[in-house]
Formats: C-alpha cells, sequence, structure tokens
C-alpha cells in the first residue's frame, strides 16, 4: 500500500520534470525514492516475518499458521517489487506507455505460466514462489527499461 500511494506522488511529479527536461531531477526523485521505499519495506517486512506466526494465528486460528511459509515467500517478492511500485509511472510519465503495458502483459503471462507449473507439483507452495518469481522478473525488467530510458 505504502508504495502506491507513493506513486501517486512520484507519477505526477516525474511527468512535470520530464516536460521540463530537467532529467536529472527525475533520476534524483527515482533514486531517493527507491532508497526510502525500500528502507521502509525491509523493516517492515522483517516485522511480518518476525510475528508472522502470532499475527495468524492472532488475527485467524491456528489451523492457518501453514500459511506462514508462503507468507515469507511472497515477502521476497514483494519486498524488492516496492521498489519499483513507487516508481511504477515512471514509462508512462515519460511517454512510454506501450512499454509500461507491454511490461505489464509479459509479466502477468510470465506469472499465469509459472502458476501452472508449480502449483500442482508444490501446491500454496508454488503459487507463492510463482509470484515471487514473475515479481523479481518484473523488477529486472522495469529496472532494465529505467537504465535505458532515465538514466542513460
Amino acid at each position: 500500500l505504502l508504495p502506491g500511494a507513493i506513486q501517486r506522488v512520484t507519477t505526477p511529479a516525474i511527468a512535470a520534470y520530464h516536460g521540463k527536461g530537467e532529467y536529472e531531477n527525475i533520476r534524483k526523485l527515482i533514486k531517493n525514492t527507491m532508497f526510502r521505499v525500500f528502507l521502509v519495506t525491509i523493516v517492515l517486512s522483517a516485522l511480518l516475518a518476525i510475528f508472522g506466526k502470532f499475527l495468524i494465528g492472532f488475527l485467524f486460528t491456528e489451523e492457518f499458521l501453514p500459511a506462514y511459509i508462503p507468507l515469507l515467500i511472497l515477502l521476497i517478492g514483494y519486498t524488492i517489487y516496492a521498489l519499483t511500485i513507487s516508481v511504477g509511472g515512471t514509462l508512462s510519465s515519460i511517454g512510454k506507455v506501450n512499454i509500461a503495458f507491454r511490461i505489464s502483459a509479459l509479466c502477468a503471462l510470465m506469472n499465469i505460466t509459472l502458476n501452472i507449473l508449480l502449483i500442482p507439483k508444490f501446491g500454496i507452495i508454488g503459487a507463492a514462489g510463482a509470484t515471487s518469481i514473475s515479481l523479481l522478473i518484473t523488477v529486472i525488467i522495469v529496472l532494465a527499461f529505467l537504465k535505458r530510458y532515465i538514466f542513460k
């Protein structure tokens, strides 16, 4: 939720900087935002990992404790993915909407494929793994395009 809220601020700022040709400000905004979001996300993820069993038992019941391992697997993917969510509107803000769409479509297709392959063999662990893997690959793809268009 936090990176999504931050994106609502960074997206128009990046568009404004792009319109003025202030590319160094875009680079600074992206670097600072990603660094700060990473720090906050690491702390929150660590707390969730530490207190996850307690929270699952408290909020639900003891029979839901097997969900703890998938939670940890998903935390890996989402902790890293939070970086790109916070600046996720960058490509659209600089007029590369088609690329942002293609990345989303590719990653959705990859997630579906990984789920089809991993769920039958590993169950909920496979679903969590498929999601984390696709999120990590999404981060790599987004960072590659940010490097290409922003960090030339």
